[in-house]
């Protein structure tokens, strides 16, 4: 019973994704009319007699309330970006690149409640996190063994608490 409900929860997130591709290539420009019928038939799942009798479990009302909520989320995006597109439409000086580039390349202070003196790459690595942060964007550090990649993930979190008072939880 627990094995069923289990496969049926995948075959839902896996319907999820499909529908979240066909939208994104559609959103993207790309993709053809048989592109788009390729994808969503391939959301077409058998219908199992014994799925049926648990739980009136019904695949096809599922995915049309999976279509609606991508379609509103969709719908959300674009008008999102088109009022973004319009707020800066009226920007008069174009975004200096370099000047984005030389704020990043800054190292960032060490968390004042941070315990502890990072060196130099140490510190840049944290940096290198919260300006990934800054941008809504996860990192990994990775570097030869021994070069303080616990402490840097320390020192970053520090930041986040300090700046943005956001103290938990997170997953390392």
């Amino acid at each position: 019973m627990e094995a069923k409900r289990q496969q049926r929860k995948l075959n839902f997130l896996i319907t999820q994704t499909e529908l979240y591709a066909h939208f994104m290539s559609r959103k993207l420009g790309g993709g053809s009319t048989e592109d788009q019928l390729r994808i969503l038939s391939q959301l077409e799942e058998e219908v199992n007699p014994r799925l049926l009798s648990i739980d009136n479990y019904d695949c096809e009302a599922e995915k049309d309330k999976v279509r609606k909520k991508v379609e509103k989320a969709f719908t959300a995006d674009e008008a999102r970006t088109r009022e973004f597109g319009l707020r800066t439409a009226g920007d008069s000086e174009p975004l200096q690149s370099s000047a984005v580039l030389s704020t990043e390349d800054q190292d960032k202070p060490q968390p004042k409640i941070f315990r502890g003196n990072l060196k130099g790459y140490q510190l840049k690595g944290m940096t290198w996190l919260v300006n990934l942060y800054d941008q809504g964007i996860n990192g990994i550090l990775a570097d030869e063994m021994g070069l303080g990649k616990t402490v840097q993930s320390i020192a970053f979190l520090c930041h986040i608490a300090e700046k943005y008072s956001v103290w938990g939880p997170f997953l390392i």
